[in-house]
């Protein structure tokens, strides 16, 4: 990747953190416009209808996640996606009291690391061939939805081995389902706007998920809850909100 590309995307990077943290307070109320499954999996029984033709599901958004099945609402596609557990490497931090609503002041405390780590790492692309996406980034945040346990964010790089300097953040993402949806005017347009932050449509999400037999799901996992990720591909222009669910009990 060339230096001056480079540059341009981790300050793209950098500036979406920064307006997603500001704008995390508020969500608008989701729709409840009955949803149609399409090209569910395992393989669905024959007596199943069949179901309208929409555009194509995007390709796997990281190479390691297995798409289980594909849900159409109000012309809009969401995904559920098994992923493995992955390891993340960059930054992380958490607010030093417990939980606080605004989140803003976390961008501060992982900018400075993330910086170090973008400079040795991926700058001089030295950690390309353990990167398992590498123009892409990951934005976690954790414990949103513990208000009992202090929240925080993280700026991350999936990879395969998790070998680097000990000062850099790992943290690994516990295997399960995720839905998923692209951030875009089409998914904006549910919320009536023409653009929107990730944080928007989680209320969507999970009303989707749970109108198709999944339920938003938040285990703490040695203290850490993870509540959405955020995932960047500046290269091809995409952003993904990712809610971890399960199958309703």
């Amino acid at each position: 990747m060339p230096k001056l590309i480079c540059i341009c995307f981790v300050l793209t990077m950098l500036a979406v953190a920064v307006l997603s943290a500001c704008n995390r307070s508020s969500s608008p109320s989701a729709s409840l416009i009955p949803t149609t499954i399409i090209q569910p999996m395992p393989t669905p029984s024959a007596t199943q209808k069949e179901t309208p033709k929409m555009a194509t599901p995007a390709k796997n958004i990281s190479p390691v996640e297995t798409l289980v099945a594909s849900i159409e609402h109000e012309g809009v596609l969401f995904e559920i996606v098994d992923r493995p557990d992955v390891t993340w490497v960059g930054s992380m931090g958490f607010n030093k009291e417990e939980y606080n609503a605004d989140p803003s002041p976390l961008v501060g405390s992982v900018h400075p690391l993330w910086g170090t780590f973008f400079e040795n790492e991926i700058m001089n692309q030295s950690s390309f061939e353990n990167f398992i996406a590498p123009t892409a980034i990951g934005v976690l945040w954790f414990n949103m939805k513990h208000n009992d346990l202090p929240n925080g964010m993280m700026m991350a790089k999936e990879v395969y081995e998790s070998k680097y300097n000990a000062k850099y953040a790992v943290y690994t993402q516990p295997a399960g389902l995720y839905i998923r949806l692209k951030i875009d005017s089409e998914s904006a347009r549910l919320i009536g706007k023409e653009e929107c932050e990730p944080h928007e449509l989680h209320e969507i999400m999970g009303t989707v998920a749970s109108q198709n037999g999944y339920e938003l799901h938040y285990p703490v996992v040695d203290g850490i809850s993870l509540t959405d990720i955020e995932y960047h591909d500046s290269d091809v222009g995409f952003v993904y909100a990712y809610l971890p669910v399960r199958l309703q009990s």
